[in-house]
């Protein structure tokens, strides 16, 4: 995010930045060429875009927006699947208060998701040991790539500097779990390690700087800026462990491609000496 945004976040937004801050993870925020994401358990809860004269664009998808009192949905105008309302930090205060999230939130949590989106977002907000591994992405979108990476984490190497780590988040059952996307994660790995590391190092170590100053990066010995390798690279799948199926599959996988590290999700991800271990 441009450095005017995050003052403007700094200044505008301390209610909304405490209460990510206070929610254990569950509520997450993302930021991109200006506009700021609000995620809960990995749905879009929000989306405040950063007009011009302290103005905010606020867009919020049109299933959650019944969560919220008539009087507030009338403002917004319908636009696609989403509707928008255009206010000044004031109103944004009032639309994005602490009970208005809430009623957001449970509106979430009433839409149907699919499982593995479901286990996908429990898996972006697992907290893992700060000093040694970081998610710092959720849904990463390339341009060089035909689809979004589902993870991006940093993990902390012996040097003291950090490598990327990219996660690919899948069932068990999912017919997904083969060859197919050991292949996909191989071709992710490279692009980032060989063609795209140094702007992703680049990118993730100013984002770093600027959630660690929001105060949304907490923890005992957490520096204010990071340094990033963007040559070391590795790849990660996260199999959730439902059935002996899960496991099955999942050793299947590693078989035929032991350069990839595959984990059975069950309750965290372990860092241990800056990698990360796949079971």
């Amino acid at each position: 995010m441009d450095e005017p945004n995050v003052e403007r976040l700094a200044r505008d937004f301390k209610f909304l930045l405490k209460a990510v801050a206070g929610s254990y993870g569950e509520l997450e925020l993302a930021f991109r060429k200006g506009r700021l994401s609000v995620y809960y358990r990995g749905n879009s809860l929000a989306v405040i875009v950063f007009r011009p004269a302290d103005k905010y664009r606020i867009d919020i998808d049109e299933r959650f927006l019944d969560g919220l009192d008539p009087e507030t949905r009338e403002e917004f105008t319908l636009t696609g699947s989403y509707r928008q309302v255009t206010v000044d930090a004031r109103g944004a205060h009032r639309i994005l208060q602490r009970r208005n999230v809430g009623r957001l939130m449970k509106a979430i949590r009433d839409v149907n998701h699919s499982e593995e989106l479901t286990f996908g977002r429990s898996s972006s907000r697992t907290t893992l040991r700060p000093r040694d591994f970081l998610l710092t992405g959720r849904q990463v979108t390339d341009h060089h790539m035909h689809r979004r990476l589902d993870l991006l984490g940093l993990r902390r190497l012996e040097s003291g500097r950090y490598g990327f780590a990219v996660i690919e988040v899948k069932l068990g059952k999912n017919g997904e779990l083969s060859e197919a996307v050991a292949e996909q994660l191989e071709h992710y790995v490279r692009h980032v390690r060989d063609e795209a590391g140094e702007a992703y190092a680049r990118c993730y170590e100013k984002t770093y700087a600027q959630k660690r100053r929001l105060g949304l990066i907490v923890g005992p010995g957490m520096p204010d800026e990071i340094e990033i390798d963007g040559s070391e690279v590795e790849g990660l799948v996260v199999v959730e462990g439902y059935t002996q199926e899960a496991t099955a599959q999942a050793e299947r996988l590693k078989g035929h491609h032991r350069e990839l590290k595959v984990r059975i999700f069950q309750n965290s991800l372990v860092g241990e000496g800056g990698a990360l271990v796949g079971d």
